[in-house]
């Protein structure tokens, strides 16, 4: 893998509860993560259609999640 290369995968809601993101402790366990602030992007005002985006960070393994 070069320098600059990205990989990035995309997981279903079925996959991530499959994995047991709702398991707080699980979470805890999880060890060094970085959580900033939600990014929202609205494209309807009027009806608020909306993506939340919830970034994290897991500095040890360096992934971005």
């Amino acid at each position: 893998m070069s320098d600059h290369e990205i990989k990035c995968r995309f997981f279903s809601q079925e996959d991530l509860l499959g994995a047991g993101c709702l398991d707080i402790r699980m979470s805890i366990e999880a060890g060094d993560v970085m959580f900033p602030e939600k990014i929202v992007q609205i494209f309807n005002e009027d009806t608020q259609e909306r993506i939340n985006c919830l970034p994290a960070t897991f500095k040890q393994e360096k992934i971005v999640a």
